[in-house]
């Protein structure tokens, strides 16, 4: 790691952020009450938005999505242990690949592509086990359960490059790989902590409403938020190797 500080940008700027969350609703309060109306937007520094704030800060704090963030960590690690990261490095860069690369990419394309044609399968008549009761893939199996989808194809694409190319030489190896990734990520994780209550302070602030978001845009929007601090992480683990 060329500078560990960095990694922790997004806490300190997070919890600035909070801050000035605080502020401009306590500034757009006094403007305001000068200009005689209303903005749209309620102060959290006042004795009902310190109430708020106290009685929200472990519900907001648990609506985190933790099981999407550790299949997440958990992804990395796979793709970092197998050595598909440095394949995609390489690629990248324009190197050359070895003749092992080029076989264990081959190998896991064909995993790939042979879990993509299961799921095709099951979603379509006659098992339909992944589609809708409609026909629609709205709120069908396949959608509500996409993210466990891709980490199990995370997971058998890397297991699969990884034993070929010599990375993996037994089950330990990819349960290893699971969580090696997980003290990397402990700054985005310590960016959560701001992260949910900036979320919560907007929320009660009216901001969303104010912007005529919907809950599909809103819920959008947070999760972006939510992403930022470990694709920073990410970006920096990749720039520094």
């Amino acid at each position: 790691m060329n500078n560990r500080r960095e990694y922790y940008y997004p806490v300190v700027g997070y919890a600035l952020l909070l801050a000035l969350v605080w502020l401009c609703s306590w500034l757009a309060d006094i403007a305001a009450t000068f200009m005689g109306g209303s903005l749209g937007v309620a102060s959290l520094v006042s004795s009902e938005g310190v109430r708020h704030a106290l009685r929200n800060a472990m519900p907001s704090l648990n609506s985190l999505p933790w099981g999407t963030i550790v299949m997440a960590i958990s992804a990395y690690g796979l793709l970092k242990g197998s050595g598909l990261i440095s394949l995609c490095s390489h690629i990248a860069k324009r190197q050359k690949l070895t003749r092992n690369e080029v076989r264990s990419l081959l190998f896991s394309a064909v995993a790939l592509s042979l879990y993509a044609a299961m799921l095709y399968a099951a979603t379509l008549a006659p098992w339909n086990m992944l589609g809708g009761v409609t026909g629609s893939l709205v709120n069908s199996p396949l959608m509500n359960g996409m993210p466990a989808l891709l980490f199990l194809g995370t997971l058998v694409v890397a297991a699969v490059y990884g034993f070929m190319y010599g990375n993996y030489r037994s089950s330990l190896d990819v349960a290893s790989s699971l969580g090696g990734s997980f003290p990397l990520f402990v700054p985005a994780l310590l960016a959560l902590l701001p992260a949910s209550a900036i979320v919560a302070s907007v929320d009660y602030m009216g901001l969303f409403a104010l912007l005529e978001l919907d809950d599909t845009e809103r819920n959008m929007i947070v999760a972006v938020f939510y992403l930022i601090p470990f694709m920073h992480t990410a970006v920096l683990k990749v720039k520094a190797e």
